[in-house]
């Protein structure tokens, strides 16, 4: 009995964190007028970032910055590795990202989409962009 109420309260917590998600990463918006990039990088639909730099985390940015990053998908891939997708709420991932993603490498890359993002209180989806991990 024990078990199954463990596992119950296991579930309704997923349901509430993947409802949670679901709110920071629609994908029916209207496309905004704007770009994303990550932090201190030029926007641009690719992007080199150091892999040292990823111990840092990583923070999206908008440009101009006239509204906010209301959450976001990156897709982790690599050659020979199968893709990883998470999502993440808000503007920066959280620790618990790298612990999913650890051993970059030269050439595998981070896909940021459904880039969901607020201007004025309506809500819109940013362009895509890929990083490539460089040492």
């Amino acid at each position: 009995m024990k078990t199954i109420i463990t596992i119950f309260f296991a579930l309704l917590i997923f349901s509430v964190r993947a409802q949670n998600y679901e709110e920071c990463t629609k994908k029916n918006l209207s496309r905004a007028n704007t770009t994303v990039s990550l932090k201190g990088s030029t926007p641009g639909d690719t992007i080199f970032i150091k892999q040292n730099k990823l111990t840092e985390g990583i923070e999206l940015e908008l440009s101009p910055s006239i509204g906010r990053i209301i959450g976001y998908y990156v897709a982790v891939g690599c050659e020979g590795c199968d893709i990883i997708a998470i999502p993440v709420c808000g503007s920066k991932t959280e620790d618990k990202f790298f612990q999913k993603i650890k051993n970059f490498r030269n050439g595998d890359w981070l896909e940021f989409y459904r880039i969901n993002i607020e201007i004025n209180g309506k809500q819109y989806l940013a362009p895509e962009f890929i990083a490539y991990i460089k040492d």
